[in-house]
């Protein structure tokens, strides 16, 4: 039977107070389906509520919102060793089931949440998305989640606007308040009525500081209401005129204009001097074309969208501040005139922006052209799809607005007609009823998939009581309103169906085939006001998300026959599933209206209804778990850890304190958090300590896709264990903060290495040694080989391992039996040094013995020794003691030789040769040899002889010359004679001298080529080397050329006609 770790229990033990883990063991069975539910959470409790009430003013009870399943989620389980063992997606009632392969324990695993959802609180019914089940208890895994926007506490504030007549200067009240459990569920009886009120509503803003108003939006995150100003005539404006959307706080009703459209919603139509008849058919036809209409926030709530009656545009005014954005006018629809389309309605649901729009065949005046439709808005430009998601027809038929005078059967109908712009009724009869039922589209919620439509009557706004609304009489009229409320069944393919005789969706439990709603029947058959109104509800309404019932404001409420209690206003609770009336509250009593200025009686004398829902809480969670892998990821096997203190930090200082329960969870919430856990703000949590003997695992280790849901996320910071984190809005749960911790690994530090000393000839011995030092929580010790072993000579290595539930690790240390040291040293060396600092030397080790002995030279074998000789010093060590020898390394230098200076021989002349004799060198340590060898012969000429030095560190040379000349000898050119070539003489060129003897220079006192003068000049030749000198001489003669000295000019003169005359000189 194998074990696995199901739960852990926290002890004191008698050390003190540690905490110490007790597992309980399991046996691992096959493991069969495991099922459960994920299902919205509307109330965010925990629970898994389908049938849950609170208890009405009357003691009756009210159902509250039923908890829906959700579909697509997918549900995974995973086994011990992190592998998926089954996995399923939730059906469209929010089921699953997973046949699990393998066997127990699992993780579960809650993934793909649709967009906005987060986990509910931990309840009866839910835990978080990562829990731990065995194969055997695998039902009922429900998991609830929250879509902030949709929640909504069971019995919350309602808010609604009341009218009263006038310029509105006084303080009547005009936007009030009643919590859901208002009212009474009675429906039969008579007087008195008194449980209809209760409790009295509360008075929250007066006439006077927002006058008459429609659209309410509430921003939950703020505590902040908006109630945007509204064209309904004989009612004025309030301080802010037909532009203003006020702010107020519910809390004290403390109200200020938020913003003010001015002009763009058009002039103020009223009469400010007679509300009475109020400027006739100029504020009759300005009802829905003038001021604002309905107002809805996004789910951030940072925009408040608003739609402008006067230019049909939404307007999305940023709550900080700053221009508005707009859209285009909302001026076509399909089949209708484009002065006929009148939008008004915005809501706001699942991240998109709807808007309601009505055509009102006002130009046609054809019944068969009004229709309503319902548009998706994108929230970033504010266009309007391109076709509406829902439109649907209004000329169906409808029964009595008024039967009061004349019976059912020739009753005042409550016939849809198209609007008007000037007074018309088809009323009057005795009592001169306003009656002409002009259909608008004012409010519509979403319910569950399907749409809730809420029609006004727009005479109901026209008319006032007993006001002069005909502008061409002095009559007075009561406005009897008609409106409407239907329900459109959501068709599965993102389409709606409208209900038809009395049926949608294939529910509904009304009358059928009785003239009264489209194809026959209505849905919502209870809203009459007996005993004379069919159609009684004013196109206000509200769907408390996930209540059974929708809440629609309408005149006359209490549903009592016989008793006649007319001219009220109030709301009724209608059940979305049989169309039924589930409870009633008034809100006013219009008993005196005839008598009584004020309440407008049957003339739509309320507005829009918005419940106060709060803020979705926030729990942060989840687990402090024993990481027994140490991987940082939480393994179905590994168990929680209880007992352990956890805080919530924000700014330093310690706002909530819990401990985790048996299975290691802890939650913060509003139970343990003053004030609650606070949206978009920064948080610690940390651990006030860890567990004794604990550590944290890795953070962040799973990288893979919802990795972050089952892996650790605590740091140390500042010496405790935290996890830093920012919470989202509200409603953003996050239960994904877990502490994963494990036994701190155990340490161990070894002795010091033993050395035992044996007597020669001892193989072994017995070696007991000190117990290795640890840390850690239980942590054994096991060494190998064990102390008391018995122990060989040499060196042996012992290992040590502690082991705890955090790990092991391991040190080792020698144990060295020895017994005393020899040493043997190599022979004395001599070798030859090859650089200038000596040689590089290898020696044979030398030679040790005794067990464990190491030897080692105070000059190393292959270091570099210098030239001379070096004692090298060797040392056996072991345990047991030394030894040294030694022996010498000789380096010689090589030879160093120097040769004599050159030496130079004379012989005479016509010698070939001589025997030359030199001092051979001398070097110490060396043999010289020369070539050639002194006493040799030696050529005419030089002759380099060389000499040379040999050692064992190699052969060095030197060299010498030796020269042997003869005597020079020298013969002379014969005498030259030339002429003269000018006055100066003549260059005279002759031959070189002949010259003998070696190495032998020539040099002439005059030299060829050079200018000899005339005459005779002797030329002196010199031939010398170094065995002397010998001369020659010639001569040079150079003849003058003859000189001619010619007479003096002679001039003869000759007679006139001869030609010429002899003449004698001198030669």
């Amino acid at each position: 039977m194998a074990l696995f770790v199901m739960g852990a229990v926290w002890l004191n033990t008698p050390a003190g107070s540690v905490f110490s883990l007790q597992r309980r063991a399991f046996a691992d069975t096959t493991a069969g389906p495991i099922t459960g539910v994920v299902y919205q959470d509307y109330n965010d409790n925990g629970r898994r509520d389908t049938a849950a009430t609170i208890t009405n003013a009357d003691g009756t009870q009210l159902p509250v919102a039923f908890d829906r399943g959700v579909a697509g989620v997918t549900v995974t389980a995973y086994a011990a060793d992190g592998s998926e063992a089954g996995s399923a997606t939730t059906g469209a009632d929010g089921a699953y089931s997973i046949n699990a392969s393998g066997s127990g324990p699992y993780r579960l695993e809650f993934t793909n949440l649709p967009a906005g959802y987060f986990p509910s609180v931990v309840g009866d019914n839910s835990r978080t998305n990562v829990r731990f089940i065995s194969g055997a208890t695998a039902s009922n895994q429900d998991y609830g989640i929250v879509l902030p926007a949709a929640y909504c506490q069971d019995n919350p504030t309602l808010i609604t606007a009341c009218y009263v007549g006038g310029n509105q200067s006084g303080s009547d009240p005009v936007i009030v308040s009643f919590p859901n459990s208002a009212g009474t569920s009675r429906q039969t009886g008579g007087l008195p009525v008194d449980d209809f009120d209760q409790p009295v509503h509360g008075n929250l803003v007066n006439s006077n500081q927002v006058g008459t108003v429609w659209g309410l939006a509430y921003a939950r995150g703020s505590r902040t209401l908006y109630a945007s100003s509204f064209m309904k005539k004989h009612a004025g404006f309030g301080p802010g005129g037909p532009g203003a959307i006020y702010q107020i706080n519910p809390a004290n009703g403390a109200t200020s204009v938020f913003v003010n459209a001015g002009a763009a919603v058009g002039a103020n139509p009223h009469n400010q001097a007679d509300f009475d008849r109020d400027n006739g058919n100029t504020a009759w036809d300005a009802v829905g074309k003038v001021s604002f209409g309905g107002v809805a926030l996004n789910g951030a709530e940072t925009v408040l969208y608003a739609m402008n009656l006067n230019d049909r545009r939404i307007y999305g005014f940023p709550i900080a501040g700053g221009s508005p954005s707009t859209s285009a006018p909302i001026a076509s629809a399909p089949g209708c005139a484009n002065g006929d389309v009148r939008p008004f309605a915005l809501n706001w649901n699942a991240g998109a922006l709807y808007v309601g729009v009505t055509c009102t065949a006002e130009s046609t005046q054809q019944a068969a052209g009004m229709q309503g439709y319902i548009y998706r808005v994108d929230p970033a430009t504010l266009a309007l799809d391109a076709a509406p998601l829902f439109q649907f027809p209004l000329n169906y038929v409808r029964r009595c607005a008024d039967s009061a005078q004349d019976g059912p059967g020739t009753c005042f109908r409550a016939t849809w007609r198209p609007w008007t712009p000037s007074f018309a009724t088809t009323g009057v009869g005795n009592d001169q009823r306003g009656i002409y039922p002009q259909p608008w589209l004012t409010d519509f919620a979403f319910d569950r998939g399907d749409l809730v439509l809420g029609l006004r009557d727009r005479a109901g706004d026209q008319f006032g009581t007993q006001t002069l609304d005909n502008p061409a009489n002095n009559e007075r009229y009561y406005g009897v309103n008609a409106g409407d409320t239907l329900r459109a069944a959501g068709n599965g393919a993102g389409g709606f169906t409208l209900e038809s005789n009395s049926r949608a969706g294939g529910q509904g439990t009304g009358p059928q085939n009785n003239g009264e709603g489209p194809g026959g029947g209505e849905y919502y058959f209870t809203d009459f006001a007996p005993p004379f109104n069919d159609e009684s509800t004013i196109g206000a309404l509200t769907q408390i998300p996930g209540h059974p019932s929708v809440l629609v404001n309408m005149v006359d409420p209490i549903p009592l026959l016989g008793v006649n209690l007319v001219f009220d206003g109030g709301t009724a609770w209608m059940n979305n599933n049989t169309g039924g009336r589930t409870k009633s509250y008034r809100i006013y009593d219009g008993s005196n209206i005839f008598n009584t200025a004020g309440d407008f009686g049957k003339a739509n004398g309320l507005g829009d209804l918005v419940p106060l829902c709060d803020p979705a809480p926030i729990e942060l969670g989840n687990r402090v778990w024993n990481d027994l892998d140490g991987d940082g990821i939480q393994d179905a096997n590994e168990p929680g850890l209880a007992g352990v203190g956890v805080q919530l930090i924000k700014n330093g200082a310690v706002v909530g304190t819990t401990t985790t329960g048996a299975d290691g969870t802890y939650y913060f919430n509003a139970s343990n958090v003053p004030g609650g856990v606070l949206p978009n703000m920064d948080y610690q949590i940390c651990l006030v300590s860890l567990p004794t003997g604990f550590v944290l695992t890795g953070k962040d280790t799973d990288s893979s896709a919802n990795g972050d849901i089952r892996d650790s996320d605590a740091m140390l910071t500042d010496g405790k264990a935290c996890i830093p984190l920012t919470t989202g809005g509200s409603g953003a749960t996050n239960h994904n903060y877990d502490f994963g911790v494990r036994l701190n690994p155990p340490t161990i530090t070894c002795p010091a290495p033993v050395n035992v000393c044996v007597t020669a000839g001892t193989t072994s011995t017995i070696v007991t040694y000190a117990a290795p030092t640890t840390t850690g929580e239980g942590a054994t010790v096991v060494c190998n080989p064990a102390s008391g072993t018995n122990f060989l000579l040499g060196t042996s290595t012992v290992i040590c391992t502690v082991t705890n539930g955090g790990g092991q690790t391991s040190c080792s240390f020698n144990v060295t039996v020895a017994d005393a040291p020899t040493i043997s040293c190599p022979t004395n060396i001599t070798t030859g040094a090859t650089s200038a600092s000596g040689a590089v030397v290898n020696y044979p080790a030398p030679q040790g013995g005794g067990a464990g002995t190491t030897t080692s030279c105070d000059r190393a074998s292959g270091s570099t020794f210098p030239v001379g000789t070096t004692t090298v010093t060797c040392t056996a060590t072991n345990a047991c003691g030394t030894q040294s020898c030694s022996f010498t390394v000789t380096v010689i230098a090589p030879p160093a030789i120097t040769c004599p200076a050159p030496i130079n021989v004379c012989v005479a002349a016509g010698a070939t040769n001589s025997t030359v004799t030199y001092v051979t060198p001398t070097v110490s340590g060396a043999t010289v040899s020369c070539a050639p060898a002194s006493g040799a012969s030696f050529p005419l000429g030089t002759t380099s002889v060389t000499c040379t030095a040999s050692n064992v560190a190699g052969q060095t040379s030197c060299s010498f010359n030796v020269t042997v000349k003869d005597a020079p000898s020298i013969s002379c050119p014969t005498n030259i004679t030339v002429p003269a070539t000018s006055a100066s003489g003549a260059a005279v060129t002759y031959p070189a001298p002949s010259a003998g003897g070696l190495d032998t220079t020539v040099s002439c006192d005059r030299a060829s080529g050079s200018t000899f003068p005339v005459g005779t000049t002797t030329v002196t030749c010199t031939a010398t080397n170094s065995c002397g000198t010998q001369s020659c001489s010639f001569t040079v003669t150079v003849i003058a050329p003859p000189t001619l000295n010619c007479p003096a000019p002679i001039n003869v003169c000759v007679s006139a006609g001869d030609t010429g005359s002899t003449i004698n000189y001198m030669t």
